[in-house]
């Protein structure tokens, strides 16, 4: 993430002791920097939070340790990391490569079809025959290796084919890199960081049912 969260809230599948729980965020020299004021929602009986004091770009590390109304104590951690504030090309990267990564597959579509549509075109015209004449395998190596034009449009159709599987790996792996972070939280679009497998299916424990860094 780039900007600095206000508050570490956690989701967790059983209602909650508030005077037995507490979430400890630290920074990776062990400081702690939260405003020790963790509470539970008066609204909602399975959420805790705890408030954060201004954070630097850095990693942290978040530590919770919960007693359930059913006596059940549970305990865990996970990490974030606080990046310095975007540039334009990281904006960029951010949008446009996510937009690449989804529609990549449509792009190439649309850039094949055309591309094919144009040899059809140019090759009937460089040959004289009709559209349907132009389909022969016998026209298509002729004006591809045979001529100039051709030679073009191999090296505009490689070129495209290159720029385009790098760009979508290089969104794949931007995308990869900022949903996880090397510990078992992933983002959800929401902005909220999900625990997978450790929801109410897992006995009569307490577990993280949904954990989000938020700026409110």
């Amino acid at each position: 993430m780039h900007s600095p969260p206000a508050q570490v809230k956690i989701w967790f599948t059983e209602r909650l002791e508030p005077a037995l729980s507490k979430i400890e965020v630290f920074d990776s020299s062990g400081q702690q920097v939260d405003k020790r004021n963790v509470q539970a929602d008066k609204s909602d009986a399975i959420l805790l939070s705890v408030s954060l004091r201004p954070l630097q770009p850095g990693k942290y590390k978040v530590v919770w340790r919960v007693v359930s109304v059913d006596t059940h104590v549970t305990t865990g951690n996970f990490a974030f990391e606080l990046k310095g504030s975007p540039g334009l090309p990281t904006l960029l990267s951010g949008s446009i490569l996510r937009l690449l990564y989804n529609f990549a597959w449509k792009i190439w579509i649309v850039e094949i079809v055309s591309s094919l549509l144009w040899l059809w075109a140019i090759s009937a015209s460089m040959t004289g025959v009709g559209f349907v004449a132009a389909l022969s395998p016998e026209i298509w190596p002729t004006v591809l290796f045979g001529t100039q034009f051709g030679h073009l449009w191999i090296i505009r159709s490689t070129i495209g084919l290159i720029l385009g599987s790098s760009l979508w790996l290089i969104a794949a792996r931007r995308l990869i890199k900022d949903e996880f972070s090397g510990d078992p939280a992933w983002r959800s679009g929401d902005g909220s960081t999900c625990i997978p497998g450790l929801d109410r299916t897992r006995g009569c424990r307490c577990w993280p049912l949904r954990i989000r860094t938020s700026r409110q």
